[in-house]
This record gives C-alpha cells, sequence and structure tokens, in this order.
C-alpha cells in the first residue's frame, strides 16, 4: 500500500492521460481523510497534489468520484485502471505459491498471499488452483503469462475496453438537432413586409439566411434576459426565435436521464468484464449473464418511460 505524506492510500482511480485521483487515510491527524489528484513521474513514483483534506470519508469519497467524472467531462478522457488494496486477485495454477513464484512489479508488491495446501477448484469450478495473490494495481498481461498466474473474473476491467457509446443525454441533443435540420429554413412569405437581408459567410451558404432586426427600449431588454436567464438561455437569438415560432420555451429537468446514464456507466463496466473474460476464457459464467440481462432490464424500463414522456412534450 502506498503512502503520502503519513496517509495511506486507500483508493486511485488512473485515466488514461497519465493523471488521475487518489483518496487517502491517517487517523492521527486531525483532517483523516484527503483525496488528491497525482500522477507518475517520469521514474514511475506516484507523485501526489491538491490536496481536499476533511473528517468524512463518505464525503472525500465523493469529492472523489466528482474530481473524476468533471476531469473526464473537461479532457474527454477514460478510466484506465482501479487501485485498491487486494482488489486484483490472480491464482496461482501450476504451482504452490512461494518465493520465485510470483510477480513483484515496483510499487506493486503483493497485499495478500494465500496457499490452498493442495490443487482445488476456484471460480466456480472454471480452473484449479494451488492459491491466490491480490495486489493494488493489475498486473502486465507478461507478468501474468511468466508466472502461469489467471486473474480473477472480479477483477475490474483493464486493457482492451469496448468503445463507449454516446450518453443518452447525447444522444437526446444529436436527435434534436437532426429535428431541426429536417424542418427547414422558414419560407418567406408572397406579398408581406419583405424577405429582409440575406448574409453569406465566407463562401458557406447558412442554413437561415434571412436577419431580422427587432427595435426594444432598455427596459425591454432587462425583462428580455431575465427570462432567458430564467430558462438557462444564453443566445438571445435562439430564445427570440424560439418565442416567436412557438410562442414558449421547455425548461426540461435532466435528472432521470443522469439516473440513467448511471444504469448505463454500471452495465458498460459490466460488458468490459465480460469482454476481458471472453478473450481471457472464451466463455461467460450463467450467473454474468444473468446479471446483464437485470442491468439492461433497468436501464431500458425507466428509458422507455422517459422516451414516452419526452415524446408527449414534443407533441405540445
Amino acid at each position: 500500500m502506498d503512502k503520502n505524506q503519513g496517509y495511506a492510500i486507500l483508493k486511485v482511480v488512473m485515466l488514461e492521460n497519465g493523471r488521475g485521483f487518489a483518496l487517502g487515510e491517517c487517523p492521527r491527524e486531525p483532517e483523516p481523510f484527503v483525496a488528491w489528484a497525482c500522477y507518475d513521474d517520469e521514474h514511475g513514483r506516484r507523485q501526489y497534489e491538491w490536496g481536499h483534506y476533511g473528517m468524512d470519508r463518505d464525503a472525500l469519497a465523493r469529492d472523489l468520484s466528482e474530481r473524476v467524472e468533471d476531469y473526464q467531462q473537461q479532457f474527454s478522457v477514460k478510466v484506465a485502471w482501479v487501485e485498491e488494496p487486494g482488489l486484483y486477485k490472480y491464482y496461482s495454477t501450476q504451482r504452490p505459491v512461494d518465493i520465485g513464484t510470483f510477480p513483484k512489479p515496483p510499487h506493486n508488491a503483493p497485499d495478500e498471499i494465500v496457499n490452498y495446501g493442495q490443487r482445488v477448484p476456484v471460480e466456480g469450478g472454471a480452473f484449479l488452483a494451488w492459491g491466490h495473490l491480490t495486489y493494488t494495481r493489475p498486473l502486465s498481461e507478461k507478468d501474468m503469462a511468466d508466472y502461469e498466474l489467471r486473474p480473477s473474473k472480479d477483477n475490474p476491467a483493464v486493457g482492451k475496453r469496448m468503445e463507449r457509446k454516446p450518453s443518452i443525454s447525447q444522444q437526446m441533443q444529436e436527435a434534436g438537432r437532426l429535428a431541426q435540420e429536417r424542418q427547414g429554413p422558414p419560407q418567406p412569405q408572397k406579398g408581406g413586409p419583405g424577405p429582409g437581408r440575406t448574409v453569406a459567410v465566407a463562401g458557406k451558404k447558412r442554413r437561415r439566411s434571412v436577419h431580422l432586426h427587432v427595435m426594444v427600449t432598455p427596459e425591454e431588454q432587462r425583462q428580455i434576459q431575465e427570462r432567458m436567464a430564467q430558462v438557462g438561455i444564453l443566445n438571445m437569438g435562439a430564445y427570440m426565435r424560439k418565442m416567436a415560432l412557438n410562442g414558449y420555451v421547455l425548461q426540461v429537468d435532466l435528472s432521470p436521464v443522469r439516473e440513467l446514464v448511471s444504469l448505463q456507466r454500471r452495465c458498460a463496466n459490466n460488458l468490459n468484464q465480460a469482454a476481458l473474460h471472453v478473450n481471457t476464457y472464451g466463455g461467460l459464467y450463467p450467473n454474468e449473464l444473468q446479471a446483464l440481462q437485470k442491468d439492461y432490464a433497468d436501464l431500458w424500463g425507466p428509458l422507455s418511460e422517459l422516451l414516452e414522456k419526452l415524446a408527449q412534450v414534443v407533441a405540445l
């Protein structure tokens, strides 16, 4: 287990760009818990910075998760692996665990070594093993092959990952954009006050090419800006166009969408583990398939209800 400034590292989440975030504990300190940003330097040593300290472990764990999510959204990176003491379990399939029979990567000594006394069935009878070791960080494919170790099916997925599909909120935004494009530009009425002024942009034809100009008083401008703020719209042109065409602006509560995104992430994690298991062992356990089926049932039930409600809103 790694330490920094007297704090034992309880958990680390590393991202694919080499940055990460860590949770630490030191019971003798006035604020015994801390959430750090971290990275591995050119010598492979873990460096910690920007600590958030506190007395509530659950609060600091939430802080860690929120910082990871914020960083992912800001820099568009995925989680590469997670580190926790005893998180990664590997079975010794050919011999009892003894000196020279297991890897000792730098900064990743085994957390636990267990010998069974004889070769016994493990992982629901999938194969036989003499014992197992647990590590804070995942072992490389080379280390597992050199020492004839097999990973537990419960290990977090590491390495090749399935391509992540767009989130539900992103899919909804894309659907809205396509719907607007299908409507096409408004057609000028014959005999009207005039089509207005056509706008050209450096050889690129704009979809909305008619410019309208509206005069208002300072008080009217203030009222318009207040109403824009109430519905969370920053573009005045978009607000004026929406109000003129539809007469209202919908402010949608996306809290159900966020719950669906959380369910989707869990399903994606399970699929990653299933993919790793298939690549390693060539098959899946029945209980794993049942868990995947339950996760998808939990996802698509609320999704159907949400889409039905959104369809009713669009029809207004």
